[in-house]
């Protein structure tokens, strides 16, 4: 069977019904997010792979060039010192933005899936060295997908810390929830619940959310865990109702004291972003419960969230995430002198 790739630079001009037909059972990749990613990362590049076979897409990749890009597991300082080398060499990453999302999307069959990844890894590589980009990189992958890089494509990998995820099949309402909690987790949780409660908070579920508000309660959950935000999440947060999106608030005498701002795709929903002003108490709590019951209310199947003050979310039953591989290849000769750098550092954890 032969294959073709197609490559384009705007969604708007793939086939949209076939792209959303391929891409339905893998969250944040439907044409409804790659335009809201292209409107708030406009200073990025993006590029859309499919590959086609007898007229039909059979697999697709979402790649961004970022001249700006953010290095997870690295202090922001690191960032400064080599943001110079990435506005030169720019990394070319396959992931959906903002939700830091998988973009890999291959068909089941293994001839089928060996043939199209091999199609979408020789189109990375040449667009990588047409730009002159320091990396091919493919991040959040599930260990499936990392298993169909073949050895002989030369891509080192790595697991990054993954986050959290809360997995609701078949859970239809809170109180089927809190069952598959033991007896000790369901009495800290409406204990937690009725504390944070009595003292005047109020949750409230907004569409809307003023961003510069959003922005700076935000900010102080950043610096709290020396996690600054970059200057794009205040466009995000302004322009996140074209995505389905919920602003989770606590509000206490008519002041938002915090929120919790979720988005959602496909089933699955992931907790974006939090903010606090750290005014009262059992806040954080408080927000990770309505988001549950927030999604549970959605019918969503899986909840996303990170990894900060894990203590409180594996209360409320949350587990580690079995993804976040990351598969790299240096393509100019510093990229692959760091590359070897980074992968020598991290060869036992892999």
């Amino acid at each position: 069977m032969d294959l073709n790739l197609i490559i384009q630079n705007e969604i708007s001009k793939l086939d949209a019904d076939a792209w959303d037909a391929l891409t339905e059972k893998t969250p944040f990749t439907s044409i409804r997010w790659q335009t809201f990613c292209e409107h708030v990362h406009d200073h990025d590049q993006p590029f859309y792979f499919v590959v086609e076979a007898d007229g039909r897409y059979i697999a697709a990749a979402v790649f961004w060039l970022y001249f700006r890009p953010a290095i997870p597991d690295f202090p922001p300082f690191i960032e400064k010192v080599l943001a110079p080398f990435f506005y030169q060499r720019p990394l070319f990453l396959c992931e959906i933005p903002v939700v830091e999302a998988n973009g890999l999307v291959l068909p089941e069959e293994p001839e089928l899936k060996a043939a199209a990844m091999a199609k979408i890894l020789d189109g990375a590589e040449k667009i990588a060295v047409q730009q002159k980009c320091s990396f091919v990189v493919f991040g959040h992958l599930s260990a499936e997908l990392d298993g169909e890089f073949p050895p002989a494509a030369n891509y080192h990998s790595v697991r990054l810390f993954p986050g959290t995820m809360l997995d609701l099949q078949g859970v239809t309402n809170y109180e089927a929830y809190l069952e598959r909690l033991n007896k000790k987790q369901r009495k800290n949780i409406r204990r937690n619940r009725s504390s944070a409660l009595e003292g005047g908070a109020k949750i409230v579920r907004r569409g809307h959310m003023d961003a510069e508000l959003a922005f700076s309660l935000a900010s102080n959950v950043g610096e709290k865990h020396n996690s600054p935000l970059r200057n794009e999440t205040k466009r995000h947060f302004a322009s996140i109702e074209m995505v389905e999106s919920c602003w989770l608030t606590v509000e206490i005498a008519g002041k938002v004291v915090g929120f919790d701002l979720l988005l959602g795709d496909q089933g699955v929903w992931k907790v974006k972003a939090t903010g606090n002003d750290y005014s009262a108490d059992n806040i954080y709590f408080l927000l990770s419960d309505e988001d549950v019951r927030f999604a549970i209310d959605q019918g969503a199947r899986m909840l996303h969230a990170g990894t900060h003050l894990y203590h409180v979310k594996h209360r409320l039953g949350y587990e580690i995430r079995e993804d976040g591989f990351v598969r790299y290849k240096g393509i100019s000769w510093l990229g692959r002198l760091i590359g070897w750098i980074v992968n020598f550092r991290d060869k036992p954890s892999v």
